[in-house]
């Protein structure tokens, strides 16, 4: 029972699903072989294993395309979800734009660009830029005064590209 459930496992990963599409497609073809006369498939030296194995084959055919329509349905629903998270993220990034202080933030960071420069790491702004990917930490470890802690930070290239847009029309209003 162990062996079936590793198999089960193994073919339920979605990065298996070529070889469900392989197991599907030839367990199909020797199902569909049944159906060829007896001439065709004594000249291919089928006969006996389509006799004896026929059933198994069926199975096989009827379990992978049961697991090809769960990986499709997983496929389709992770698209989706990536799609949203996507739309999501994109918007919080242009609120973050249009918010004034993390507009500041950003600026004091595109004008000592490509130099990092310290900003105080409990700063909501400055953590919300972080999590969007607009800003990272140039170092991992800093010293720094425990009640007014500080890090230096630099642009991300995405966040920069941005700033260069959003400079670039405002000089042209």
């Amino acid at each position: 029972m162990n062996g079936i459930a590793k198999i089960l496992e193994f073919l339920s990963k979605p990065i298996n699903f070529t070889i469900l599409i392989a197991f599907f497609l030839i367990s199909l073809i020797l199902t569909l072989m049944n159906f060829l006369p007896k001439v065709i498939l004594d000249r291919l030296h089928i006969t006996w294993f389509l006799f004896n194995y026929s059933f198994v084959i069926f199975i096989i055919l009827i379990a992978s395309f049961f697991f090809l329509i769960v990986q499709t349905g997983a496929i389709v629903i992770k698209k989706r979800d990536d799609k949203k998270f996507g739309e999501n993220l994109r918007k919080n990034k242009d609120k973050l734009f249009e918010d004034e202080e993390a507009w500041k933030i950003l600026i004091v960071l595109y004008n000592s660009h490509p130099q990092a420069r310290e900003l105080p790491y409990l700063n909501q702004k400055v953590k919300l830029l972080q999590q969007f990917g607009l800003i990272t930490p140039a170092v991992n470890n800093w010293r720094t005064d425990p009640f007014n802690p500080s890090m230096p930070y630099i642009l991300q290239p995405e966040a920069e590209e941005r700033i260069k847009e959003e400079l670039k029309k405002s000089a042209e209003f």
